[in-house]
């Protein structure tokens, strides 16, 4: 998915800073950040160490976000080395491996350096978008020890996140075309998409194997506010070949998220609460309107020119 988003422009941004991150040369990552995040990476080389393997999902080639052995090989071997960096650090501390991860996961998105350039804003989205997932790695293997059925639940999520991060960025890239900014902000909004699932995770863990009863009623309302506020972010798209992508995301999604809504089973209000966090992200995807500042003659001619892109 990323090289996709991105693709050529940042080849040479992650090329040079992987080659600062792994090739020994802290000092350049600290000499353009000199104070903040970078110092706090340089003064301790075990975190550093941590970070770099967290951040190679983001920051090289090496591993395909969207291959599952890929990412649970690579959730692995971070998951090993956060625990040996926390049982150096703290030897005598008797918590969960889960809650020592967690805790290291922070630690690692807190020294995050935050860019200025446009260059540096991609990376930190890499950075963060890392971050995120291998918290969502984590997350799901927690709840997985006291719900294997969550298996399918999973496989529910990873189907409607696609379409729902396809449409984000799609309406995102159509705001921002053409502009500098407009990498970071897909970026930006990939990673909102990520969060959801991430504060979704969160909750359900914090039941503690317990259930949380809501109402279909309410997941419902939900549902539909989700929709309208698709089917408003549609109408703000004003390039053809982007227009008819987020069309095509927004016509799938339904499906999608009732064959997810099916596989939460006792999660309910958690559901709630995710599918409204899926309606902010789309509304975070473009600025405030109004109605009349729709332009309903290009909304027709993209309809009309659907058969094209089918």
């Amino acid at each position: 998915m990323k090289k996709f988003i991105f693709g050529l422009i940042i080849l040479g941004c992650i090329v040079s800073l992987a080659f600062c991150l792994y090739g020994g040369k802290d000092s350049e990552l600290v000499e353009s950040q000199s104070e903040g995040p970078a110092k706090k990476i340089s003064d301790n080389p075990a975190l550093r160490h941590v970070a770099n393997m967290v951040w190679q999902l983001g920051m090289t080639n090496s591993i395909d976000d969207e291959d599952d052995e890929a990412l649970n090989t690579w959730q692995e071997q971070c998951e090993k080395a956060m625990l040996l960096y926390y049982d150096t650090i703290h030897p005598n501390e008797k918590i969960s491996d889960f809650k020592k991860v967690e805790a290291v996961l922070d630690e690692v998105d807190g020294i995050i350096p935050v860019g200025r350039t446009t260059i540096d804003m991609i990376n930190h989205s890499y950075m963060v978008y890392s971050v995120l997932m291998c918290k969502i790695g984590a997350y799901s293997k927690r709840i997985l020890q006291c719900d294997s059925a969550f298996k399918d639940e999973m496989m529910a999520w990873k189907e409607l996140h696609g379409l729902l991060s396809n449409l984000c960025i799609g309406v995102i890239h159509s705001e921002w075309y053409g502009g500098s900014g407009c990498g970071p902000m897909m970026g930006a909004v990939r990673n909102n998409v990520l969060e959801v699932r991430v504060n979704d995770l969160r909750r359900i863990i914090q039941l503690d194997g317990g259930s949380d009863p809501a109402t279909d009623e309410m997941i419902t309302s939900k549902r539909d506010e989700l929709y309208q506020a698709m089917e408003r972010a549609l109408k703000i798209v004003d390039k053809e070949e982007l227009y008819m992508s987020v069309k095509k995301s927004k016509e799938a999604l339904p499906a999608a998220l009732e064959k997810w809504i099916h596989t939460r089973g006792k999660y309910k209000g958690c559901t709630a609460v995710a599918i409204d966090d899926m309606k902010d992200a789309v509304n975070n995807t473009h600025s405030d309107y109004q109605e009349e500042d729709i332009d309903e003659e290009n909304v027709e001619m993209f309809e009309g020119r659907e058969l094209q892109y089918s």
